[in-house]
Parts: C-alpha cells; structure tokens; sequence
C-alpha cells in the first residue's frame, strides 16, 4: 500500500512539473509558430511561476527537467555537423538536468516568500558573463513588463496568497496590475538609406 502511495505521489509530482514547463514555455512555441496571444501569454507566465511558488518540492525537480528540455533541445544540434552527432540525446539531457538543479534550488524551501526571493536572485545568475535562462522573458509578448522591478512585484504578488487566510485571499493578486506594460507600442521602422558596397579588393590592389 506504502508503494502504491509513492507511486501515486511521483507520478502526480511528475505530471504537475511537466505541466507548469508546458506553461512555461507555450510562448516560445506559439512565436515560432508566429502565434502572439498576449492575454494567453500573459495568463500561462503568471500561473506557471505560481505554481513554481507553490507546488511540492519534488514537483519543481520535475518542471525544472522539463523546462530544461523544452527550452534548450535544440544546443546538441550542432554535434550533427561535427561527426559527433552520437552525443546529442547526451546533451539535450546534460541541460535537462542543469535546469532541473536550477530550479531545483526553489525545492531548498517550502515557504513561496523564500522561493519568489531565490527565483528573483536566479535572474542575475550568469556564471558565464551570460545565461539564456531569464524567467522574465515569460513577459516579452505579454500585457506585463520585463524589468526588474516588474518581475519582483509580481513574484510577490504570487507568493503571497499563501499567508492570507479568509476571503481575501487572492487579493495580493491585484498587485500585478502596478506591473502591466501599459507604455508598450511596438517600434517605429527607421527610415534608412542603404547602399551596397564592394568589398572584394584583388591582392594587387592591396599590396598598392
């Protein structure tokens, strides 16, 4: 019976991660597709890193996995070109697993005040001068902003429902409005002259 429980529970941690990385990733999809759904956006951001905030500890393990493979499948590609292509299922999982103990540091803690603060420092953690992994991205082709500050404030606006116990519970919720991207438009496309140059130039005329 004991088994069977932990069975239940694994599988149900498993399926909850996989669904938060489907969430957390559509965008990327729907824009390859040339979709751009900013409500839709806009709704699946803010529910995936809610339920990073609060969902079970294994479960962030699992959704951490996910989104490794779902954002960076695509880096063992290149092994194809270099004889090495035997490699890539290794890689693709290498960074599923890099990703699953990025995340996996929200699992250090139960208290989704501790996680929204670990998430937000995630977000300037770039061990090599970069890192592809910016959860405010979610936002990009959304009704939210990017900045920091945005990001902070809804982190927060997220994390505290849990600390509310009557009715108005979800209140904190309304604190994402403060972060809506109300200033967007899109750019204005520069009125540029361009002119083509030769840039083929014979050795003789070098050496002159």
């Amino acid at each position: 019976m004991t088994n069977l429980l932990h069975s239940k529970t694994l599988i149900r941690d498993i399926a909850i991660g996989a669904s938060t990385a489907l969430l957390f990733s559509l965008f990327l999809y729907l824009e390859h597709l040339g979709i751009t759904l900013k409500l839709l956006n806009t709704l699946t951001a803010l529910i995936a890193l809610y339920a990073l905030l609060h969902m079970p500890k294994k479960a962030i393990l699992s959704a951490g996995f996910f989104i490794g493979l779902l954002w960076f499948y695509w880096i063992g590609y290149s092994f194809e070109y270099t004889d090495a292509g035997y490699i890539t299922p290794l890689i693709t999982l290498g960074f599923a697993v890099i990703y699953m103990l990025f995340f996996g540091t929200l699992a250090l803690t139960n208290e989704p005040y501790l996680r929204a603060l670990i998430l937000f420092g995630l977000t300037f953690f770039e061990p090599m001068d970069f890192n592809w992994m910016q959860p405010e991205l979610l936002f990009v082709e959304s009704y939210i902003g990017i900045f920091k500050w945005q990001f902070a404030l809804v982190l927060g606006a997220l994390a505290l429902p849990r600390y509310i116990h009557n009715r108005f519970k979800f209140t904190p919720l309304l604190l994402t409005l403060f972060a809506f991207n109300t200033g967007y438009h899109h750019p204005l496309s520069p009125s540029l002259k361009v002119k083509l140059v030769e840039t083929h130039v014979l050795q003789e005329q070098k050496w002159l």
